[in-house]
């Protein structure tokens, strides 16, 4: 079946399959003959009858070869298949988690960036905003010029015997002096 020095494989399986059915056939002879070793001739005959089966030994260790290769590579395949999708299970996670810390960080830098321009702008909109107290001295004082405005007048008037209408004209051009100096340094103009 295999011609010497020969890498034959499908005749080097053909002869293993020859050997077993060889094994089988001489153990089915003791079973039958209770155990009787076999004739010389049984096996020489069993031999010229395989002679004549070298072609179906050949076949059926093609179709085993067959078999096997295909099973081997069908392995094979689900094997790296599985490989492979265990290592896109790992890149996808391990990217997945390097992408959430990248983003992470970002949105990090972020809400720093945000909050220190939040600071910046409240301190700056502090600066343009009066202060309570300030804007309460402010009044109690314009309050006390005009009440000391209104009494010289008064009493100037009531003194002098002078023309109370114009006066009055006057202490409204100086009301409006004041209020617009006040309302000035409440709201100073804003710095960049």
């Amino acid at each position: 079946m295999v011609p010497d020095n020969s890498n034959d494989i499908i005749g080097l399986i053909a002869y293993g399959l020859y050997k077993r059915k060889k094994i089988e056939f001489i153990k089915q002879y003791i079973a039958e003959n209770n155990g009787t070793d076999l004739e010389g001739n049984i096996i020489h005959d069993f031999h010229m009858a395989s002679l004549q089966h070298i072609d179906g030994y050949r076949l059926e260790a093609a179709e085993f070869s067959h078999a096997f290769a295909k099973t081997f590579w069908d392995n094979l395949i689900t094997d790296v298949n599985n490989e492979l999708e265990e290592a896109k299970e790992r890149f996808e996670k391990e990217y997945s988690q390097e992408f959430e810390e990248r983003y992470s960080r970002e949105i990090d830098k972020l809400n720093r960036k945000n909050e220190e321009r939040k600071l910046l702008f409240e301190q700056k909109i502090g600066l343009l905003k009066p202060k309570f107290w300030y804007g309460v001295a402010q009044s109690i004082v314009a309050s006390f010029l005009i009440l000391f405005v209104v009494f010289s007048l008064f009493v100037a008037t009531e003194t002098y015997r002078i023309d109370a209408i114009n006066t009055f004209r006057n202490l409204a051009e100086i009301v409006k002096t004041v209020n617009a100096k006040c309302s000035s340094q409440a709201h100073p103009p804003a710095q960049e």
